[in-house]
Order: C-alpha cells, then sequence, then structure tokens
C-alpha cells in the first residue's frame, strides 16, 4: 500500500489526495477529510506540537545526528514536516457522509483526529458528528467495506466523532426465499444458508453462527489472519430487504484513545 505524504498534496486543494490510484479520484473530489503536515495538524486540532508521542518517536531515531541543539532541533522539524496526518472534523451532510477513505487498502499516517470539539473547522449548527467511513462491498469488483489504518503515533476520536462501516459487507437478500451474500456467493433464491450469508428470512453469520436451522454459518480465522466482511440476512417476502452485513475496521496504531463510536453493524 502506498503512504500518503504531506508532500504529495495539492497545494490548491487541502482535501486533495493526490496519490490516491486513479480508481479512486471520485471520492478523493468529494472526500471531505483533510490530509494536513504535522505542523497544520497541530494548529487544526489544538495539540501540543512539542510534547507528543510522534515528537518522541522522531527523537529517539535521530538524537545521534547531531551534538548542535539548533541543527538538531532543525533535523526533528524537517523530519516531522513530511509525515502526513488525517483529521475528519467535517459533519455528515444529512445521510451523505463525505468524510470517506478508499476502502480495502492500508492508509498510513503519523496522526490521526476524528472529532469537531476543538480547532478552527468546527462546526456550531448541527449535532451530526464527523464519522470517518468507506465505501460498500461491490460483488462485482470483489472490494469494498474494509477501512485499514496504521497510525504511527496518535489515533484520537473525540467524544463528537466515529467511524462507522455499518451495512458495508456481503449484500442483503431481496424479495422471498432470498439468501444473504456471503465471502463465497452473492445472495441466491434458496431457503438454506448462503455459507455465512442467512438463509430466508434468517440473519448472516460470522464469527458465530446465526439464529435458525439456515441461519449463516460460521466462517473466518479467530486470529484475523484474513480480514472478511459480515454476511448478509436472507429474507422470506416479497417487497422487503434484509440487512447487509458489516464492513470491517482494521486498526494498528501506537496509542489510541476512542472517546466517540467506533461501529460495524450488520
Amino acid at each position: 500500500p502506498k503512504t500518503v505524504c504531506a508532500r504529495d498534496m495539492d497545494d490548491q486543494d487541502a482535501n486533495s489526495i493526490s496519490s490516491w490510484d486513479s480508481d479512486d479520484e471520485d471520492q478523493a473530489k468529494k472526500s471531505t477529510v483533510q490530509i494536513v503536515d504535522f505542523t497544520e495538524f497541530c494548529k487544526i486540532t489544538k495539540m501540543n506540537a512539542l510534547n507528543n508521542n510522534l515528537r518522541y518517536l522522531v527523537d529517539g531515531y535521530t538524537r545521534n545526528l547531531s551534538t548542535n541543539s539548533d541543527v538538531y532541533a532543525d533535523i526533528v522539524q524537517s523530519i516531522m514536516s513530511l509525515f502526513a496526518c488525517l483529521i475528519v472534523d467535517r459533519p455528515r451532510s444529512g445521510w451523505r457522509n463525505l468524510n470517506i477513505l478508499p476502502a480495502d487498502k492500508k492508509h498510513q499516517f503519523a496522526m490521526v483526529y476524528i472529532g469537531r470539539s476543538r480547532g478552527i473547522y468546527q462546526t456550531q449548527h448541527t449535532n451530526e458528528a464527523p464519522t470517518l467511513t468507506c465505501a460498500e462491498f461491490d460483488r462485482d469488483q470483489m472490494k469494498g467495506g474494509k477501512l485499514r489504518i496504521q497510525c504511527l503515533a496518535d489515533f484520537e476520536i473525540d467524544e463528537n466523532g466515529g467511524i462507522d462501516v455499518t451495512a458495508l459487507g456481503y449484500e442483503a437478500g431481496t424479495g422471498a426465499g432470498c439468501t444473504g451474500g456471503s465471502y463465497v456467493d452473492g445472495p441466491k433464491q434458496q431457503n438454506n444458508a448462503n455459507h455465512g450469508g442467512g438463509g430466508g428470512g434468517h440473519s448472516g453469520g460470522y464469527g458465530t453462527a446465526a439464529d435458525g436451522v439456515h441461519g449463516g454459518q460460521i466462517y473466518g480465522d479467530k486470529f484475523l489472519s484474513v480480514l472478511h466482511l459480515g454476511s448478509g440476512g436472507g429474507c422470506n417476502k416479497n417487497g422487503h430487504i434484509g440487512g447487509a452485513g458489516g464492513g470491517a475496521i482494521y486498526i494498528e496504531t501506537y496509542r489510541m484513545v476512542n472517546n466517540g463510536c467506533i461501529t460495524a453493524d450488520g
């Protein structure tokens, strides 16, 4: 996966993410996430630039590069200016959430902040919390639904922020006698379970089997060596739709502070 660096950003648009692949360009143009350098990150989030885990990490790797304190400080500042940091502080617009990162790829940042209680972009006239998400699973392209982030230092979600991949997993069944989608097949007309996908009128499975004789079966790996999505629920009535499975969230970070909500319901 590509590392998104601050130096890769389009100077004309702080929300433009030029290192995304070409098939993600439409998302990049619409996305309201901000990828900024460390200095701008501290300015927006009101974080102390001199007292945080990223600076400690850089200090640890560079302390022997120079005995001159001024030169050393310049080295540290130059290195930190290359790191890309993620800010999600814009509210969703009704049912539309444009705080999107491309699905499935591992995005690498030095610092991550999700919320709106601080900073110059906080909103005063909405209760819609800034929420990070990704695109839903697409069976035709066999991708989507997985949000992966690797954070070098601090990953913070404040009480007015969150991550949500609800219903971004395998497809829901539609109409009478239709299963939910699974890691093997899309929805199909049968009463029995479609592997993890629930049979008609039954819920999908994943780490545990779903309820009922036709409930979705257990699948996946307890060590999460393979990241699966949640399976869809089946449907047993025309004009109705079962629920799509939940997406998947993978976060790897040095320090995590979650005062908000991380959701992957199905």
